[in-house]
């Protein structure tokens, strides 16, 4: 007989409308499990804080604290430049932007900079000892130190602000002030340069224009004098002591009328006026200055040359800029920043604590199961 096979012993029919669930996989990440295993590795994160804060700590007090004093400049009232110059030049207008432009210039000159180095800065004593690798060095330390930033636009640069930096907050200031003090004398000495040099150039352009204006007046005169001359001789030979200019002789020499003509008289020879007048004339010509025969312009040019010859630059106690925020100590350090470096530390050491604890959490967990494998 075949073999019975008992209910119980028979497979199980699968439901064909059973819903099929996937399996949960085993990569997610369990926040539950994190913050357990965070906790567990409590110490080691309040180690790296710990560390972090010590370090920052460290660095704060072990590094020099760093002063900076800073300062704001505008340009110069036009009352303040009109008192520096005496006599305005038509080619050279001096006005506080022009003055101002020549001031920022200086600021951010090389050769002022060099200068304020050696003289306030480095010292003579100090510049002798050291060879010229180690001063360039030094300068260059000096110029990161030293910050001039114009503001406003690029066609009207309104203000400059001037930054120096110094482990001393009240030699920090004194030598904003210097370095100011030796900008605004060299842009000073650069306006007085320039107004010089257009001066002598208006007064060599005036001077040639009398001059050609003289020589063609002493031409006029020469010419004028020798046909004085040249008459006196013939009316000496023709033996005309009188004028004949007015006599009815001169009168009656007309042209004669006609339709359409007007009438006009015949300017009469020179020698007609006679012997004596004639004398009288070679004589007022040669005593009078030749001045009297020129172009009415000389008389202007000659009054323009004095006022130009007369123009100058006073910059005594002159100032290229008005001080709107004055260059004073100021006694918070800018750098180290103890209070961001701090913070930074903290949070840095937190996520460097964190992550450590991770990874070491990853790793665990991977040990079991390599093991029950």
């Amino acid at each position: 007989m075949a073999k019975m096979l008992k209910v119980n012993q028979l497979p199980p029919m699968k439901d064909q409308h059973q819903l099929y669930y996937p399996e949960r996989p085993q990569d997610e990440i369990d926040l539950v499990d994190l913050l357990r295993s965070l906790w567990a590795s409590r110490l080691l994160i309040a180690g790296a804080v710990l560390v972090a804060l010590l370090s920052a700590l460290a660095y704060v007090y072990v590094t020099p604290a760093v002063y900076r004093s800073s300062a704001v400049y505008t340009p110069p009232a036009m009352q303040q430049v009109r008192t520096m110059v005496s006599w305005e030049l038509e080619n050279y207008p001096v006005t506080p932007e022009m003055l101002f432009d020549e001031f920022k210039a200086k600021l951010s000159s090389d050769q002022v900079r060099m200068e304020f180095f050696e003289q306030q800065v480095l010292g003579p004593e100090q510049r002798t000892d050291l060879a010229d690798g180690a001063v360039i060095q030094e300068y260059r330390k000096f110029l990161r130190r030293l910050d001039v930033k114009p503001s406003g636009p690029k066609d009207a640069q309104l203000s400059v602000t001037v930054s120096v930096d110094d482990g001393d907050p009240m030699v920090a200031a004194e030598n904003l002030r210097n370095f100011v003090a030796l900008a605004n004398q060299a842009a000073l000495q650069a306006l007085k340069d320039n107004f010089e040099s257009v001066r002598a150039s208006k007064m060599a352009e005036l001077k040639s224009k009398m001059d050609a204006l003289k020589f063609e007046a002493q031409r006029h005169r020469e010419m004028r004098l020798q046909e004085l001359e040249e008459a006196l001789a013939v009316a000496q030979s023709l033996g005309l002591e009188e004028s004949r200019v007015m006599s009815p002789a001169y009168g009656a020499a007309e042209l004669p009328k006609g339709e359409g003509m007007a009438a006009r008289l015949i300017d009469p020879p020179l020698y007609w006026q006679g012997a004596k007048e004639l004398k009288a004339q070679i004589a007022a010509i040669k005593s009078a200055n030749y001045v009297l025969y020129t172009a009415e312009e000389l008389p202007r040019l000659e009054s323009q040359y004095r006022h130009v010859r007369t123009a100058h630059v006073s910059t005594d106690g002159g100032l290229a800029y008005t001080e709107q925020q004055a260059p004073l100590p100021d006694f918070d350090p800018v750098k180290p920043r103890r209070a961001l470096v701090i913070a930074l530390a903290l949070v840095a050491g937190f996520m460097v604590g964190v992550m450590v604890a991770l990874i070491r959490g990853a790793f665990t967990r991977r040990a079991p199961q390599g093991d029950s494998a």
